[in-house]
Order: structure tokens, then sequence, then C-alpha cells
């Protein structure tokens, strides 16, 4: 362990459950990382990389619902006034990716995409609020559908 590496978290699930939970986004979305340039293969690998500890870490789980694939995001640093715990957001659909497109820069693009994708009840605003590892594990599945 180096230096400045983080503390380890108890695995919620299996690395091979995560995985395959990941993979299964990936095949409903037709992503075949193998077809693209190396560059960008790299990048996306390390951001499925990334999504594998989130689910690995129970910060993620996959939800199966009439035929929809959702994602829950258990949030760990909400804000005090909030009640709410968990967003789930829906497979991303046309109107997502025009919302995603009217931001500037990247991160508000992130950002733009999820709040469209996002099922709970009030997920916009708690978007615009998120923080520390909730913010980043949000980023990091953003970039699975950039």
């Amino acid at each position: 362990m180096g230096k400045y590496s983080l503390t380890k978290k108890e695995p919620v699930i299996s690395a091979e459950n995560a995985h395959a939970s990941v993979m299964k986004i990936l095949e409903r979305y037709n992503i075949d990382i193998d077809s693209m340039d190396e560059e960008k293969q790299a990048a996306y690998e390390q951001t499925v990389d990334n999504v594998v500890k989130c689910f690995v870490n129970g910060d993620f789980d996959l939800l199966e619902e009439n035929g929809e694939l959702k994602i829950k995001q258990f949030l760990r640093h909400t804000s005090t006034n909030s009640t709410v715990s968990e967003l789930v957001y829906a497979e991303a659909r046309g109107k997502d990716h025009i919302a995603m497109k009217k931001e500037g820069n990247e991160q508000a693009k992130m950002l733009s995409l999820l709040s469209s994708m996002c099922e709970t009840n009030g997920g916009a605003a708690i978007i615009e609020q998120l923080r520390s590892s909730d913010l980043t594990n949000a980023e990091y599945l953003s970039l699975l559908f950039l």
C-alpha cells in the first residue's frame, strides 16, 4: 500500500458480480470497448473499473424493472436537510442526451445527463447538491453514457 493509498472498504458484493452488473449495462447500450481507438479504450476501461468499484463498495445497485435496467446510487454524504438516501437512474433516452448537449463544459454535461435520467422525486436538485464521494461516483456513472 502506497503512502497515499485510501483505506480499503469491505466489499459489499464480489468483484465478479460487480463486473457482471457493469457488463449488463454495456451490453444493454451495445457499448463495444474493443472497437474503440486505443486512447478512448484506455479511458473507458478506467471508467468501467471505477464503476465496478462503486458496485463492489455498495455505492451502486442494478435493478431490473419491467424490462428496463435502472441504477440505484446510495448516497453517503447527504445534506442535513435531505431525507433522500438514494437516487434511481432510468435507462438513458434521447431526451437525456439532448439535455446534456445544451451544457458547455464536461462536468455540467455529466450532471445534466444524470439529472435528466433521475427518477427520484427532486432528483435534479439533489444532484446539484451532491458532494464528496457521492459526486465522484455520479460522475463515474455518467461517463459510461457520454
